[in-house]
């Protein structure tokens, strides 16, 4: 019996020595732990991977696997069923001015309404060549132009044109006035009371800007759209024709009086001649007409042909007695443009006129300055 009880003791140490080598072996080792396996739940939502990638491990992206939605506030507006394509949005057409030039340009307008505002302008143009005591002319009054120097005028060619371009709006309407200087009382402005122009309580002029710029020239003290013409104001109309009868020739004469503006100034000027009148002869004259923007004078007649003539330029009615050859002045025999010129003994002792001889066709004169013999072409 002994002999029994110790081989199962024997028996059971070596069974306890086989249990601790097994228990051993089956040590903890993070190199050799199995892969940690999902509970049921997990495997129900895990997608399924099958075929030769099924042991490939998808790289991490960073991005959670689920991201939810934020909830709206109450005030977002739910999005439009259709919002359409950004091409579609694009082709929607624009209202707008589509002038780039315009005061009111919109850069995003693809279809022009018509609202386009341009800038505009005027031009004034002042003719002071009749007036006296110009130093610096002006535009002004009314409630735009204010006092006689806020805008002043300028003569770039010398001619007694003064100029100013002042921007408006278009539509816009306004009383002005010119000055010749920038006097602070307006003792310098013009005077065109009774004339069809004068507006308001201080005769002045009065113009509506249109949609468009625009040009005004005028005559410092007179009335009208355009130059001076005769500096006297109430100067008669011109005469002379601009057709003649069979038989007739036509002649223009020109008269050039930048030499002699003073007398222009206070004169009308015109042609004197043998065939004027009735009877023929210097009296009362016929008033020649002033070129715009000029000091130059013309005047057509009809003759006969093939004829001689005397004639020369001064006053109508010989007021003042302005007379280019004054009377008396030059001896018979002592003729100052030879054969261009005659002088005779008359009334006043002598009288000195130029000559003229017709033929069959009509003619011009060439242009004669004021007591001058040469003429030159007309320009």
């Amino acid at each position: 019996m002994r002999f029994a009880s110790a081989c199962l003791t024997v028996a059971s140490l070596l069974l306890s020595l086989l249990l601790a080598v097994a228990c051993n072996a089956n040590a903890f080792n993070p190199q050799q732990q199995p892969p940690k396996q999902q509970d049921d739940e997990e495997d129900a939502f895990a997608p399924e991977v099958d075929g030769p990638d099924a042991d490939v491990i998808p790289e991490d992206t960073g991005a959670p696997a689920d991201v939810a939605s934020p909830e709206p506030d109450g005030d977002a507006k739910p999005a439009p069923e259709d919002a359409g394509t950004a091409e579609s949005v694009q082709d929607v057409p624009v209202a707008g001015c589509t002038d780039p030039e315009a005061l009111n340009y919109d850069p995003g307008a693809t279809v022009d309404d018509g609202s386009c505002i341009l800038p505009v302008s005027v031009t004034f143009n002042l003719d002071t060549s009749c007036a006296s005591n110009v130093v610096a002319p002006q535009v002004a009054g009314g409630n735009t132009f204010g006092m006689p120097g806020d805008h002043p005028m300028s003569d770039p060619e010398l001619d007694d044109i003064w100029t100013v371009t002042i921007p408006l709006s278009a539509g816009f309407s306004t009383y002005y006035t010119y000055t010749l200087d920038a006097c602070t009382d307006w003792s310098c402005k013009e005077k065109i009371g009774g004339q069809d122009c004068a507006k308001g309580d201080y005769d002045d002029r009065f113009f509506t800007m249109g949609s468009q710029s625009m040009v005004i020239d005028a005559c410092f003290s007179v009335c009208g759209d355009g130059f001076c013409g005769q500096c006297p104001a109430d100067a008669p109309p011109a005469g002379g024709s601009s057709s003649c009868e069979a038989g007739q020739v036509k002649v223009t004469f020109w008269l050039d009086m930048s030499k002699a503006w003073d007398i222009a100034k206070n004169n009308v000027i015109a042609l004197q001649a043998s065939f004027d009148g009735d009877p023929p002869g210097f009296w009362p004259g016929i008033v020649m007409e002033r070129k715009r923007g000029t000091k130059l004078y013309f005047v057509s007649v009809c003759l006969a042909p093939d004829t001689g003539y005397t004639y020369k330029f001064g006053s109508y009615q010989w007021t003042n007695d302005a007379n280019e050859f004054p009377n008396g002045q030059y001896a018979v025999e002592d003729n100052p443009c030879g054969d261009g010129t005659v002088t005779a003994a008359c009334q006043f002792g002598t009288c000195t006129d130029r000559t003229l001889e017709t033929g069959t066709e009509d003619m011009v004169v060439g242009v004669f300055p004021w007591g001058e013999c040469n003429a030159y072409d007309v320009p």
